[in-house]
């Protein structure tokens, strides 16, 4: 009757021992997939409308046209703040999501270019010429190649041992434990109770 018991009693230790290595092992790897699945944000390419005076001398009809844009630097592939975009005869700048935006604008042929400092880069395209209608919005995308990071000359750095090992989503050392634990718990509860009952 003893035997029976202890056998019992090491049966549901080890069904417990499995269930905690199992939900260790399994958790751990849930966790990395959903934190890998995460998309990184993306920025606006929606230019935000600013109004700014004319000081072009186009036509007398009523000034309501716009011209605006991204501007893109090509080397990144991100839209590009604080770059200098004339519009006719005026001169604006990219906002933080590098949008920029000429309202208040007669009908007219308007000429739009980037103006770019030698440490900015170069142009991807020549000035371009955009016909604007009354009151109409022209949406013109402008590009640039920034120069590509210098290359810098890493310091080699004394190799410090990390105090532990990164988890990485596998199953960790003690997962494995208690799985292997409560399976021979198991096995050695049901033998015990086999060899009751012969």
């Amino acid at each position: 009757m003893r035997r029976t018991a202890f056998g019992s009693t090491l049966i549901i230790v080890g069904v417990c021992l499995l269930l905690a290595g199992l939900s260790s092992w399994g958790g751990r790897g849930i966790a990395a997939v959903h934190a890998q699945t995460q998309p990184p944000p993306r920025p606006t390419l929606t230019p935000a409308p600013t109004a700014k005076p004319s000081s072009d001398n186009h036509s007398s009809e009523a000034a309501n046209g716009r011209i605006t844009g991204t501007v893109i630097d090509l080397t990144t592939g991100a839209p590009a703040p604080g770059v200098a975009v004339t519009v006719g005869d005026t001169t604006v700048t990219t906002d933080a999501n590098g949008n920029y935006d000429r309202s208040g604008l007669a009908a007219g042929d308007y000429q739009v270019a980037l103006v770019l400092a030698a440490e900015q880069g170069a142009s991807a395209q020549a000035p371009i010429v955009v016909a604007l209608a009354p009151d109409a919005t022209v949406i013109q995308h402008l590009s640039f190649r920034s120069p590509p990071p210098a290359a810098l000359t890493p310091t080699p750095a004394p190799a410090a041992q990390p105090a532990a090992l990164p988890i990485t989503g596998g199953p960790s050392d003690g997962a494995w434990l208690m799985l292997t634990l409560g399976l021979m718990m198991i096995a050695g509860g049901v033998a015990l109770r086999l060899r009751r009952t012969t």
